[in-house]
This record gives C-alpha cells, sequence and structure tokens, in this order.
C-alpha cells in the first residue's frame, strides 16, 4: 500500500484531532504503515511524547532486527504518559548494538530506576550484579535480596500492579515478584560484606545492637558497626590469648621445686588477677593496639613487667593502664621499625652501583 493508502486507513481509525498530529509528525512512509495496522497503534504514534526523530530511531532499530514489533509498542506507549527516558535512548540502542541482551536494555530503558537513577546508574547496577533488570524494573538480585530479609530489614515487593511490604522473601521471589530497594549504597555494601568470613555472625551481631533500628542503617554506620564486630571479636582472641598463657605459665610452675612454686606465688596470684581482669571487663583498645598485642608471644608477661614497675600505684585498678602501656610502646616500636626500613630502602636506592663504574686508575707520577 502507497502512503496515501495508510494516511486514510489511518484517518479511519483516529478520530479527527488524532490524525491531525500524525499528519503533523511528518512520520516516515515505513512509521506511517506500521501505524495503519491497529487502532491503538495509530493512537500511541498519535499521543507520543517523543519527537520523530526519536520514533524513526526505534522504527531503524526495529527494522535492522536489534528489536521487534512488540519492543517498539511497548516503548511507544509508555512514551504517551512521559518522555523521560527520550533522552536515553541512543545509549540504550547502543547497548544492544554492543551486545547487552535486549530484553535486559530494554527492561533498564522502561524502568521508573532509570528515570530516577539516570539510564547510566541503572545500567551501572545491573552489570555489576546487585540489581537486576526484570519485566517489573530494575530489582534487587534475589540474593541480596535474601541477604537483606534475613537481617531483618524492610523490602518492598513489586507486582507490576502494585507493591506491598515483603513478610515472606522465598515466596515473594516464588511468585516472580521484584524487590525494590532504593539505596543502590547500602545494597553494595551489604554484597561486598556478604562475602567476607564471618558474615553469618556479624548479621547477628547487627540484630542484636540495632533490633528494630536495622532500617536507618547506611553504608557508613553499616562500616562502623563491622569495625566494631571486628574489635569485639579481636577482644575476645586477646582474653583468649591471655588465659592460654597464663594457663601455659601455671603448668609450667608446676614442674618446678616446691621452694621455687613458693617464690613464685606474687608473680601466680597477680597474673592470675590480669588474667581475670581481662577476661570479665571491656578492654577499650583500638584496631592497632589489638593487632600489635595479639602478635606478641608472651604478652602476659609484658603486661605483668609493666604493672609490676608501677610503683605503690599498680593496683588491679591500674592493669587497663599497663595494658595501654605495652600497647603504646609496641606501637611506638613498630613504627619505628617502619621509618627504619624506609630510610634503609632509600639509602639502598640512591646508592651508586659500584659494579657499573669504570675502575679508577692511580696516575703515577713522572720523573723528571
Amino acid at each position: 500500500m502507497s502512503r496515501d493508502d495508510n494516511l486514510k486507513v489511518i484517518s479511519n481509525l483516529l478520530p479527527a484531532e488524532q490524525f491531525v498530529k500524525i499528519l503533523e509528525k511528518g512520520y516516515s512512509d515505513r512509521t506511517i504503515e506500521f501505524a495503519s495496522n491497529y487502532a491503538p497503534t495509530a493512537s500511541a504514534f498519535a499521543n507520543t511524547k517523543y519527537s520523530p526523530q526519536s520514533v524513526e530511531k526505534l522504527m531503524s532499530a526495529m527494522h535492522r532486527g536489534d528489536i521487534d514489533r512488540f519492543d517498539v509498542m511497548a516503548i511507544i506507549k509508555l512514551s504517551t504518559v512521559s518522555n523521560a527516558n527520550e533522552k536515553d535512548i541512543d545509549s540504550f540502542l547502543g547497548l544492544i548494538d554492543k551486545g547487552m541482551f535486549k530484553r535486559t536494555a530494554i527492561s533498564i530503558f522502561l524502568s521508573q530506576e532509570a528515570q530516577e537513577r539516570g539510564f547510566d546508574k541503572a545500567v551501572e547496577l545491573v552489570n555489576s550484579g546487585i540489581y537486576k533488570a526484570t519485566d517489573k524494573g530494575v530489582c534487587l538480585a534475589p540474593i541480596i535480596a535474601r541477604e537483606m530479609f534475613s537481617m531483618g530489614m524492610s523490602l518492598t515487593a513489586v507486582t507490576g500492579v502494585g507493591s506491598y511490604t515483603v513478610t515472606d522473601i522465598y515466596e515473594t521471589l516464588a511468585e516472580g515478584h521484584g524487590i525494590s530497594f532504593p539505596d543502590d549504597k547500602l545494597a553494595a555494601e551489604i554484597d561486598r560484606m556478604r562475602k567476607k568470613p564471618g558474615w553469618t555472625k556479624f548479621k547477628i551481631f547487627l540484630k542484636q545492637n540495632l533490633g528494630s533500628n536495622i532500617d536507618k542503617l547506611t553504608p557508613s554506620l553499616l562500616r562502623e558497626m563491622q569495625q566494631r564486630f571486628r574489635n569485639e571479636n579481636s577482644l575476645s582472641v586477646l582474653s583468649a590469648k591471655i588465659s592460654w598463657e597464663y594457663e601455659r605459665f601455671i603448668e609450667d610452675i608446676k614442674e618446678k621445686s616446691p621452694e621455687v612454686i613458693v617464690k613464685s606465688a606474687y608473680e601466680i596470684h597477680n597474673k592470675g588477677c590480669i588474667e581475670d581482669f581481662c577476661r570479665v571487663n571491656d578492654l577499650h583498645l583500638d584496631s592497632e593496639d589489638i593487632k600489635v598485642l595479639l602478635e606478641r608471644d608472651n604478652l602476659l608477661d609484658e603486661i605483668y613487667q609493666e604493672w609490676d614497675t608501677m610503683g605503690q600505684l599498680h593496683g588491679f585498678a591500674e592493669i587497663d593502664t599497663a595494658i595501654d602501656e605495652v600497647a603504646y610502646r609496641l606501637r611506638t616500636a613498630k613504627a619505628e621499625e617502619k621509618v627504619q626500613e624506609q630510610k634503609k630502602a632509600a639509602i639502598t636506592e640512591k646508592k651508586p652501583d659500584t659494579e657499573k663504574l669504570a675502575p679508577q686508575k692511580t696516575a703515577k707520577r713522572k720523573g723528571r
């Protein structure tokens, strides 16, 4: 059929005001032919908020086989409501041309998330694996959604015709509903942490410490909580180390003569006090202090020696101070050692390679 024939068909399909819109847009022959197939199709092409140039880009992509007629209609129908994604049409078609799965590219292009976050950001999220492009929009990947639900976080299910608060994550996913979550940075942080050792214990720690406030999590708060969790775990390890060293000390003492045991009563008692203090009290140490203390082979004895040199002040309450002093001394020594190594390395780099220098010959004195 000719262009005039197709326009005549459209004039019979549409009200006069819509037919005028078709004429005013100046569509190409192939677009006019496509629009003449069905009244709702012609109406969508009349009412689209896209420019004629953008419509022609879609038609060209369809003729190349990048998208099909159903894809075109899905996009055109949405464009009668909003053309917010029109600015991304070249990027969208470029994704398909670069090999992205067509359905994924279309789902991103049509999603509300792409309009709110930006098309490039939505593509980045899908490519990261944290989010997934579905017919419900750009939604959390199921594995991330399950982790967040197990943390006690509130999630929203998207059905395509509405939404609801998730009460059973497995049932929601089984029904094919998407999981909406607006904070992609928090989702990315959770995805990173869930791959680290101790994730299950850390989730329990979060529940115990945040409880009903779990939905107030931010990426920075999550990292802060993780550091607290590591410190508390490290303090438990530190306490266990000191207890083990005390047990080993007692076993060694038992092998000594009665006279030595009697003479060691003071040391036995006070090392026991240190071990007991570390086991039942919260030690206020940062991660660097804990690290240097754990590296020592005979930590209990170092703490005891430090505590014993505090003169008349040394009592049960000063054990905490003794531990701080040992940590400070070890950390300072380690820093100084690092500085010396850097200086040594710098000197080595500046030192000339004598093997490459030509040997200097001593000039002979000439006689008169």
